[in-house]
């Protein structure tokens, strides 16, 4: 079975000296069937697959067809990856875009509490978000930044399908956040 992929968001950063970004952290903020949202992210495995057959993060007795529609976290980069250092990269793929509006933002997991450098380390990171949008057999493209400014918490883009233009919005805000289960 060939699954399409209508959006494809890539969380990437490169080795820093000194190494300032770590464990980089993919939030998303995802619509569900029933007019509210969920949180597609990692440190918890129930929170990386959003199954839209069953309106929550299971789908036991589904079938491949209902298995494959879905908003999921493929890739984690963290202190267990393989390479635990940077470069880092991460990855979540949308396989049907749904109406309302999704939230992508990118958390600083490594310095989310008062060490010494978590005002700075997420702007001195590099990180860069690229995402891959397949509307209607057009492919949009889009790349973000993070901005030059403090915090642990890079709020990046909005996406609604029904939105004027390709529906991106830039959000580009720095805050500070100390808890993965609170970026949404």
């Amino acid at each position: 079975m060939k699954m399409v992929v209508e959006f494809l968001n890539i969380l990437r950063w490169p080795k820093t000296s000194p190494e300032t970004g770590t464990d980089l952290d993919s939030h998303l903020q995802i619509p569900d069937n029933d007019s509210s949202t969920f949180h597609v992210y990692y440190p918890n495995p129930q929170h990386q697959t959003f199954y839209y057959a069953t309106n929550t993060y299971t789908c036991g007795s589904c079938s491949s067809d209902q298995l494959s529609d879905n908003v999921t976290l493929d890739k984690d980069h963290n202190q267990y990856s393989t390479t635990a250092s940077p470069p880092g990269d991460e990855t979540i793929t949308i396989s049907k875009v749904r109406s309302g509006t999704y939230s992508f933002s990118v958390h600083n997991f490594t310095n989310m509490d008062n060490s010494s450098n978590y005002k700075t380390n997420l702007r001195q990171s590099r990180a860069k978000v690229k995402v891959f949008y397949n509307d209607q057999g057009t492919l949009v493209r889009k790349r973000y930044n993070v901005p030059n400014d403090n915090g642990t918490l890079w709020r990046v883009f909005t996406f609604d399908s029904s939105g004027s233009g390709s529906g991106f919005t830039r959000v580009d805000n720095m805050t500070y956040e100390t808890r993965s289960s609170r970026v949404y």
